[in-house]
């Protein structure tokens, strides 16, 4: 048996055979301060009685999870505000033992790391997040997208009054079993296919009822039994799990919406032009991804316009543009920089055909355009009442010298 201090416990038990240690894996272990770390499974051969460093942990912290990992897979951190973030295993380099790790999830002050999954392309498992208060929901493994090792991660589950703090979360399939336990030593076994499938973004259901004063502290998965003695098993836990009806149901939905609502009406919303208001799921994503874009090691600010990278993001965005608004494929797309004053500057310098432009002005800023012109154009015209107002009028060869239209 292992030898532990007084301040020590045993936070996970990983089975490994002989054979293991000579293949190409790894223990791979996450704190509480968000920090990770992958050690090759070679470094821990040889063992001592009192047991020998796995990781160096910095004062105030502790381990919440390991797992036996080949580097192939994806790892998730949950927080204990609901927050999550997967990334990639090979965006950690190996370390030895006595390292510290690097930074794995970029926590707020009082936050902290409460689970760790490794997780692969499996489609028939879910993830199964519980709060402190007895509730919690299943969603789908697709939404959670990768968004880079370090960052602040996108939400898992609402944390609520209702819910409290995340306690902790599983991946689980249809068959498996799972186990709740209260700070009162209530026990509830109960089968994971009774549980909804919810979107991230939402509050979830009841999963165990809980008395005033007492917290959700504990939640464990269960395999499904060879002998299929399940029903016994289950008979024998002293508890009551807990249905939600079809009603109750539609009413946490209901209520879900609301604080979500709630939520984006603090939020101050510019109706101007621009920039305008943008959806939270979208500002969510774009933090996330600040730090490091998709596993690159480094933002898009710092991108080289020259990079695959970037390159790739360009050719995306013309494509998508060109869907959005029905842009034929023999016009180009062109992203200008600057201010609309700057804009209007640039286009006539650099498109009107003999130093002439054709403007269609119906507004204050389309008059404004026109205005700028006549610094840099000779012959800036408005088109003649019969005269179409589109692309490939009189005068023009496409793709090269387009009239200048410019509507409000």
């Amino acid at each position: 048996m292992l030898e532990l201090t007084d301040d020590e416990k045993v936070t996970a038990v990983l089975p490994i055979s002989d054979e293991d240690y000579a293949k190409d894996l790894y223990i791979f272990m996450a704190t509480a301060d968000g920090t990770v770390k992958k050690t090759p499974i070679g470094d821990f051969k040889n063992q001592r009685r009192a047991g020998i460093n796995a990781i160096n942990l910095l004062e105030g912290d502790v381990l919440v999870g390991a797992a036996v990992t080949d580097g192939k897979h994806d790892v998730m951190l949950f927080s204990d505000n609901g927050k999550v973030v997967r990334f990639s295993e090979d965006e950690v380099r190996a370390m030895g033992r006595a390292a510290t790790g690097v930074r794995g999830m970029r926590l707020d002050e009082g936050q902290k790391v409460i689970s760790m999954l490794v997780c692969g392309d499996d489609e028939d498992v879910t993830v199964l997040t519980a709060t402190e208060f007895g509730y919690g929901k299943r969603s789908p493994l697709a939404e959670y997208t990768r968004h880079g090792r370090g960052t602040k991660g996108i939400i898992s589950i609402q944390t609520t009054e209702r819910n409290g703090k995340v306690v902790s979360a599983l991946l689980v399939k249809e068959n498996d079993e799972i186990i709740l336990l209260t700070s009162t030593g209530k026990l509830v076994r109960t089968r994971v296919n009774e549980i909804r499938v919810l979107g991230r973004n939402t509050q979830g259901v009841t999963l165990i009822s809980m008395e005033e004063g007492t917290k959700l502290v504990g939640l464990e998965r269960v395999t499904e039994n060879d002998d299929g003695d399940n029903a016994s098993d289950t008979a024998a836990v002293e508890a009551e799990v807990v249905s939600e009806t079809n009603a109750e149901e539609a009413e946490l939905e209901a209520k879900d919406e609301a604080i979500l609502k709630e939520e984006q009406m603090t939020r101050i919303f510019n109706f101007a032009a621009g920039p305008s208001a943008m959806p939270l799921p979208v500002l969510e994503q774009a933090a996330s991804e600040m730090t490091d874009w998709h596993g690159v090691g480094y933002s898009i600010l710092e991108m080289s316009h020259r990079s695959k990278e970037f390159m790739g993001i360009y050719r995306e965005t013309v494509e998508m543009l060109r869907e959005l608004y029905g842009i034929p494929e023999e016009y180009e797309v062109m992203f200008v920089q600057g201010g609309g004053h700057l804009q209007f500057a640039m286009i006539p310098l650099n498109f009107a055909v003999g130093g002439i432009g054709n403007y269609a002005v119906d507004g204050v800023w389309s008059r404004k355009a026109f205005n700028e012109a006549q610094r840099s154009v000779k012959r800036p015209k408005l088109p003649a009442p019969n005269q179409s107002a589109s692309p490939g009028g009189a005068g023009c060869h496409r793709r090269r010298c387009l009239p200048l239209l410019l509507f409000q």
